[in-house]
């Protein structure tokens, strides 16, 4: 597959890769096929250096959406062939901020933890996402309003 990776230690630089389709490893994440990939004022930054990322190589892309290619052995409610859209943040869920609706500020979760700035991210044709990331699109939703 093709990604497109931010490599911060290389002079904030873009590389158009060959990489390996993901496989999916953890029982509660998907494979999701990537339709459309969006870019905004966060990337960038990350590209500019004024906005924290993973430094040492990391698929951008946190706002996309796709098809589901394939489901770890603990998914039960995504099948394969569902058209999904994902929701890159997290947070632990047990934590203060997570138990008082504030995940963005959990200390382990959140920013530090974002698909497409710390974990691989959809500027890539797969993107590994743990099933609670993602959500179904409406059949009245096309794939590309989804990503928006």
């Amino acid at each position: 597959m093709q990604a497109i990776e931010f490599n911060g230690n290389n002079k904030k630089k873009l590389l158009l890769l060959r990489k390996d389709v993901p496989k999916i490893v953890e029982k509660n994440h998907v494979l999701v096929q990537v339709s459309y990939a969006g870019i905004c004022g966060t990337d960038l930054h990350i590209i500019q250096g004024e906005f924290p990322a993973k430094q040492d190589g990391v698929t951008l892309g946190h706002e996309f959406s796709g098809i589901i290619a394939g489901v770890g052995t603990g998914v039960t409610q995504f099948k394969v062939g569902d058209r999904v859209v994902v929701d890159p943040n997290n947070g632990c869920l047990v934590c203060d901020f997570c138990h008082s609706g504030q995940p963005h500020f959990c200390p382990t979760g959140s920013l530090h933890n974002t698909l497409g700035i710390f974990r691989n991210g959809g500027w890539a044709n797969y993107c590994l996402v743990p099933d609670d990331q993602i959500m179904m699109v409406p059949s009245n939703i096309t794939l590309a309003q989804g990503e928006d």
